[in-house]
């Protein structure tokens, strides 16, 4: 009925005020006495902007009203959402989005859908770029209002200009206002003028006033949109305890002015229908008398129930009750009986008008037996297995037909956890959920008789469980190694409901465990600090519950501790060509805990490709090139124990000492190789 509603009303109002020809702008003033709402009927494009232009009739010069904050539609829907605000839901639901996105796509535009959506919800006609509110017009002066619409180019794609008066026009009220009770529910309606017979009449919806006690106060309700082509209606469910009720309605326009109140009518909450009877009846056996229970009703013209009982099948049902029983007491209780009967019962429901309902579902209680039985002796309980045995003496009441058994962990609430014929019973678990070990158990038990009566618990017994069921393998479980020197050992989460402690060992490849690390839960991460560079070690890790059962061991992989950084580069190196033959090289010592020596390069070119001379790395801080001479370039590398090499040293060139300096060889001479050591 919305939807047919909201298309009616565009037909016959929008397509003459909101929707103009194609190519057609136009506007809709408005005023309520503080601010002009202008609606425009033709909303900007995605890359068009509106600049609004105004003079007072009579004028020479326009002022524009907007220049730093053009009218534009937003462009993403978080910015539609956030003007929608408390507004969005309702929107979803008149124009049957799925989603937010495909919401902030029905309001843009120029659709009926979009115009009717803009003009009753002001905040999607924000979101749209299609109203402007003029806050600085006088009330009853004439104003000339010029639009332009530009691209982002700064081209001007419309305009237009709209003479106009800053004046209140209140909608006309509604009329013909009825109430009438069905059932429990109020229905009103009223008549409103049809669109066409008055062309300056913009209401667009209808808001409900009630007074019960004191004011009129507005109700919160669903939109109710103006329908040319029915009657307005509005529909609200009787509740409280209120007698009366007063309505009257408005029509607001889409400013928010809203009209002068319909005339008041008023009616009374009193329904003429029967009610529905109670549901739910139920009785229960206590030791001299029956109780009954059923559901509350929900029927706010109920005042009260009436209970009825009849002694046998074909005599008639006879009211037991004095007094009518409360709206809030759905329960009696039968004392007036005799044992050994077969009663059966119903209950009505009373209106505040004095209608009473059908009879409920029938429900039957008989009074058999008023002594439950006495409680079990001599309970007593060992291990059976992984379960707890429960034995007992039994009852001195001859007519038990079975045990009840109750446990609780902390003896203020027990649960019952199963039931025996015989004088024993194995407990182990309930609902799903196995005992837990190391915890305590309070269990306690009942005898119940063939008629159901349930006697008093017995004494309980303490028991302490402990399960002799070792707990799982720890795991999963790596080790990684860290960059300053490090590993870091993981063990996963293996659920062990009363794990006490998890222990993680370490070993070389050939030797013993040994406990590097504890903890009392799982996840657990260790950083082992202590371990032996290029050591390799292999961790494993252990699980003990509370009741001392230990776990297999987990294991990880293998893993050898190296250092992760190279050592700092050598800062200088210098060459000089030996009288012998060869060069000498010297350089300037790396600092580092675990540096293992140095590798030499050398090139024949200063930027060339530098090739490792040496066999192994040199211990020392000097070189001798057996192979070198002048033509040579010599760069140097720090290297550690964990086979890290530093960055390239500067190169030196090999120098010949002044006194046996060559002569300069030509640009195009060749350098000349001296072998390698």
């Amino acid at each position: 009925m919305v939807r047919i509603i909201l298309f009616v009303f565009v037909v016959n109002l929008f397509s003459y005020t909101l929707l103009a020809q194609e190519g057609e702008r136009d506007l809709l003033f408005l005023y309520d006495g503080k601010k002009a709402g202008l609606y425009l009927t033709s909303a900007p494009e995605y890359d068009e902007q509106i600049y609004i232009l105004r003079k007072k009739s009579g004028s020479a010069d326009f002022d524009t009203l907007n220049l730093n904050n053009p009218l534009r539609r937003l462009r993403t829907d978080a910015e539609v959402h956030e003007v929608l605000g408390g507004d969005k839901d309702i929107l979803m639901d008149y124009l049957d989005a799925d989603d937010e996105s495909s919401l902030a796509r029905s309001i843009m535009g120029n659709t009926i859908r979009a115009s009717f959506a803009t003009l009753i919800f002001p905040r999607a006609a924000l979101a749209a770029g299609r109203l402007f509110y003029d806050s600085t017009v006088t009330a009853g002066a004439g104003y000339d209002y010029q639009f332009i619409y530009m691209n982002e180019s700064g081209d001007i794609t419309g305009e237009f200009s709209k003479s106009v008066t800053a004046v209140t026009s209140q909608p006309a009220s509604p009329s013909g206002l009825t109430a009438k009770v069905t059932g429990t529910l109020v229905n009103l309606q009223w008549q409103y003028p049809n669109w066409e017979s008055d062309r300056t009449n913009f209401a667009v919806r209808f808001f409900v006033y009630k007074k019960v006690q004191g004011q009129f106060q507005l109700l919160e309700h669903p939109l109710i949109a103006r329908n040319d082509e029915a009657p307005g209606a509005f529909q609200e469910a009787i509740t409280g305890n209120d007698a009366e009720a007063e309505y009257y309605v408005t029509a607001a326009d889409p400013l928010g002015n809203e009209s002068k109140p319909s005339p008041a009518v008023k009616i009374k909450l009193l329904s003429d229908e029967l009610p529905t009877p109670p549901t739910g009846l139920t009785a229960t056996v206590q030791t001299t008398t029956i109780q009954l229970v059923w559901n509350i009703s929900a029927d706010p013209n109920v005042q009260g129930y009436n209970v009825y009982r009849r002694d046998s099948p074909r005599s008639e049902a006879v009211k037991i009750n004095k007094q009518l029983l409360g709206i809030e007491s759905p329960f009696f209780t039968d004392s007036t009986m005799q044992a050994g009967i077969s009663y059966n019962y119903f209950v009505t429901t009373v209106t505040k008008a004095n209608k009473e309902s059908k009879f409920s579902g029938m429900t039957t209680a008989e009074l058999v037996d008023l002594t439950p039985p006495e409680p079990p002796t001599g309970i007593k309980t060992s291990f059976s297995r992984d379960f707890v045995r429960i034995e007992w003496k039994a009852s001195r009441s001859g007519d038990t037909k079975e045990y009840n058994i109750y446990r609780s962990e902390d003896r203020a609430a027990f649960a019952k956890i199963g039931s025996s014929t015989a004088n024993s019973f194995i407990d182990s678990g309930y609902g799903g959920k196995p005992l837990t070990p190391g915890f305590y158990y309070h269990y306690t038990i009942s005898a119940t008789d063939k008629f159901e009566l349930e006697g008093n618990k017995s004494d309980t017994v303490l028991v302490r469980y402990v399960d002799r069921v070792p707990p799982p393998v720890p795991g999963p479980m790596k080790a990684l190694l860290l960059e300053n020197k490090k590993i870091e050992v993981r063990v996963g989460m293996t659920p062990v409901k009363d794990l006490a402690k998890v222990t993680i060992f370490r070993r070389t490849v050939n030797g013993k465990d040994e406990v590097v690390a504890t903890n009392k839960t799982l996840p657990f991460t260790f950083i082992d600090e202590n371990g032996k560079l290029l050591e390799t070690y292999i961790y494993t890790a252990q699980s003990v519950d509370s009741s001392g059962n230990v776990s297999p061991k987990s294991e990880t992989e293998p893993i050898t501790l190296r250092d992760m950084f190279a050592p700092g580069a050598v800062p200088f190196v210098s060459a000089v060509v030996l009288k012998s033959g060869g060069t000498e090289l010297a350089w300037v010592a790396v600092i580092e805990d675990d540096l293992a020596g140095y590798n030499i390069y050398r090139s024949e070119l200063p930027s060339g490709t530098y090739e490792k001379i040496n066999a192994s790395p040199v211990k020392t801080t000097g070189y001798k090139d057996a192979s070198g001479n002048a033509n040579h370039f010599y760069k140097i590398k720090a290297v550690d124990t964990s086979g890290n090499e530093s960055e390239f040293s500067p190169y030196a060139g090999a120098e010949v000492p002044p006194e046996k300096a060559p002569e300069p060889k030509s640009p195009d001479e060749p350098f000349q190789d001296g072998g390698n050591e």
